[in-house]
């Protein structure tokens, strides 16, 4: 089994080193937390990056000594999967209700989601959130043992949309 990691495609620059070494630091927190877990749970990770090359690498190499982390070029290589952990990608949808595996939204900037407007109530349904590394924990954790999320999707999805 494995755990999805889609971090959000960030715009990197050149010239701007300290975006680009936050946005890494954010990764590799992300990624240390998902080894420790897939350590725990006896899973691997795929790393599912639209970043430059360069900054991709250097998170991984950060991580090479977990010998855990995989990259990846597709949602066609995730079915294997129990659940993906992203921030905001736009990926989540597709991932969700291709294979119909939750989604881990990490945003640890907030303390609480409220999901109360329409255009969001599909969030409810495949999304999961995490505010806190050790939350982020405890949920791949749950994805990892329980299969009751995929299983909502999965009766939401053969429910008539309309």
């Amino acid at each position: 089994m494995q755990i999805a990691y889609a971090p959000v495609g960030r715009f990197y620059q050149d010239q701007d080193y300290n975006l680009t070494n936050i946005a890494q630091g954010f990764d590799v927190q992300v990624l240390e937390t998902l080894c420790d877990v897939s350590e725990d749970a006896g899973v691997e990770i795929c790393y599912l990056s639209k970043y430059p090359q360069n900054v991709t690498q250097a998170a991984l190499d950060a991580l090479h000594h977990t010998g855990r982390i995989s990259r990846i070029d597709s949602l066609q290589n995730l079915q294997d999967t129990c659940c993906m952990v992203t921030t905001t990608s736009h990926i989540a949808y597709a991932y969700a209700f291709y294979y119909q595996k939750p989604v881990i939204f990490f945003l640890p900037a907030f303390s609480g989601i409220t999901l109360d407007s329409p255009q969001f109530a599909v969030l409810n349904i495949f999304g999961i959130f995490a505010h806190s590394l050790e939350s982020l924990r405890e949920k791949v954790l749950f994805c990892v043992h329980d299969s009751t999320p995929s299983q909502k999707i999965g009766d939401f999805l053969a429910r008539s949309l309309l």
